[in-house]
């Protein structure tokens, strides 16, 4: 993803808004014409000349019948919809977000964009195995020397004499059997950094406001603001006069982070041992049986007894698998803030 570079946009909102039908933008005007005092009102205003002109600070409070006007240095800004909360100010510029200057008070913090962030997975790793072991070979005896006809399948037990069937005349054992067990995985651990995005925004909104004809007065903003505006939570449609979009963002979802690990079966383990075949006993020397396939061995010479002595054993390991980043950052909770 490419590097994004972070600005900030500071969106100052009064709660609530003013009369006139024009706004003042970074010093700008904003009016319908004159704030002055109300019929019966002495003080005179200076009228505002559309955008580009001065916004006239108000008069005296209005005479009998009027609405009292703005003290000096506010303006009277129109209101509008009672679904939007406004008319706002608005700021765009780089991070830190400037304060909201005297008269406005943070309302809320959010951003502008598109967002970004890397996420690194910490590498899997397996444990040793965990019930691993090694079982018993068959063993099994055959009626002739041939080893044709199948007497039975003997089940040994490890370092037990166990006893042959009457009548055989050779035995095949097959290989000791590994049981693999099973590893506990661990590792796949998220690293996430901060989480970027194009523009910071800051909403302000005017401590106080009084009363105007058509609105409600706010003070002057600072410097490098664009006001007024108006703002409502969701993805909107601008009212008029407030034509100039933007979207905010109050929050990130962010399901970044790593897939599981996990532990394939273990492998490489060795399971070795030793079937012995006896004439009497077990008590005596014995021979041990062939895994020949071949079926060489001959018992005819009275072995009646067998036992199966285990010898080395070495558990498997695991391969890990697992642990590589997913999931994405994605912006939530959007405001729309319409600016004339």
């Amino acid at each position: 993803m490419a590097t994004i570079h972070r600005s900030t946009v500071l969106l100052l909102l009064t709660a609530v808004a003013c009369g006139g039908d024009e706004f003042q933008a970074r010093g700008s005007s904003v009016g319908a014409g004159p704030t002055g005092a109300n019929s019966g009102g002495s003080a005179a205003s200076t009228s505002g000349g559309g955008v580009g002109g001065g916004v006239g600070a108000t008069g005296a409070m209005g005479g009998a019948g009027g609405a009292p006007e703005c003290p000096v240095g506010d303006s009277c800004v129109q209101t509008v919809d009672a679904a939007w909360t406004g008319p706002v100010a608005a700021y765009l510029g780089e991070d830190p977000a400037p304060g909201c200057g005297a008269g406005w008070e943070v309302e809320l913090d959010g951003f502008v964009g598109d967002v970004s962030g890397d996420v690194t997975c910490s590498a899997c790793l397996c444990g040793g195995a965990v019930g691993a072991g090694c079982g018993v070979p068959p063993l099994t005896v055959y009626s002739d020397q041939s080893c044709d006809t199948v007497t039975s399948n003997v089940t040994l037990i490890s370092n037990a004499c166990k006893a042959l069937p009457a009548g055989a005349e050779n035995v095949n054992r097959g290989q000791v059997p590994i049981v693999p067990g099973q590893c506990a995985p661990s590792g796949g651990v998220a690293g996430l950094s901060a989480p970027q995005w194009e523009l910071d925004a800051r909403l302000c909104a005017a401590v106080d406001g009084r009363s105007c004809q058509g609105g409600v007065c706010v003070p002057t903003p600072d410097p490098g603001l664009t006001w007024p505006c108006v703002y409502r939570t969701g993805d909107q449609e601008c009212p008029e006069p407030y034509a100039s979009k933007t979207i905010l963002h109050l929050d990130v979802l962010d399901t970044r982070g790593c897939s599981d690990c996990a532990c394939a079966t273990p492998t490489g383990g060795i399971c070795a041992g030793t079937v012995n075949l006896f004439p009497a006993s077990c008590d005596v020397s014995g021979v041990a049986a062939s895994m020949d396939p071949s079926c060489s061995l001959d018992l005819g010479n009275g072995f009646a007894f067998a036992k199966y002595v285990p010898g080395q054993q070495t558990p498997g390991t695991c391969a890990a698998a697992g642990g590589a980043p997913e999931g994405t950052l994605m912006p939530a909770n959007p405001v729309t803030v319409c600016c004339q």
